[in-house]
């Protein structure tokens, strides 16, 4: 077993042990701290949200990546649920890739693309401090394509159901019950 000091700083990196658990178990260390680190963190890109706020950790973070200081555990366990949205990314980025092979662009061609693509698109989001709606909004041509999409996305409840899946991830991280189906029903 692991033995720490008072003076030791200790960061549990268990996505979905609380605080509590990880003092216990780092006694008598009194500076304990939260944080979830992502895949991509370990390729220093990315987001590692943490709590509570700690500035010698905070720098060490970010060295590697993007670190998130949050006022509250509650709030790390809702950004922790934000990324059972990555498999829906890829899933949207095979989406496009096949579509394109589809369509007469070569697998290699249209992967590289579409791989570019959202990785610019992603990119251009990553400093972001106050909302992705301007984005959205300067992403739009009026009676373009992005438009298009985006009106006809949301209105067949595309938007909405993510939403709801987030609800459903974050039940389950926090040990509820699972909230009520919203949408089609689910594959088993």
């Amino acid at each position: 077993a692991l033995e720490f000091r008072a003076d030791h700083t200790v960061v549990g990196f268990m996505s979905t042990t609380r605080l509590d658990v990880i003092r216990k178990h780092a006694a008598p260390a009194t500076k304990v701290l939260r944080a979830v680190p992502m895949p991509p963190f370990a390729r220093r890109v990315g987001a590692i949200p943490m709590h509570p706020p700690d500035e010698a950790v905070a720098a060490l973070f970010s060295r590697a990546g993007t670190t998130v200081e949050v006022a509250t555990e509650d709030e790390v366990i809702t950004l922790m649920s934000v990324t059972g949205m990555m498999a829906p990314f890829y899933a949207s980025l095979s989406a496009a890739q096949k579509w394109a092979a589809k369509q007469g662009v070569e697998e290699t061609a249209s992967s590289r693309f579409v791989g570019a693509l959202f990785h610019s698109l992603a990119d251009n989001c990553k400093a972001q401090g106050n909302g992705f709606d301007h984005i959205v909004a300067e992403s739009q041509t009026p009676g373009g394509l992005n438009e298009q999409a985006l009106r006809e996305l949301k209105a067949s409840g595309v938007y909405t159901l993510l939403e709801a899946e987030m609800d459903v991830i974050l039940a389950r991280v926090q040990g509820k019950p699972r909230p009520e189906q919203i949408g089609p029903p689910r594959e088993q």
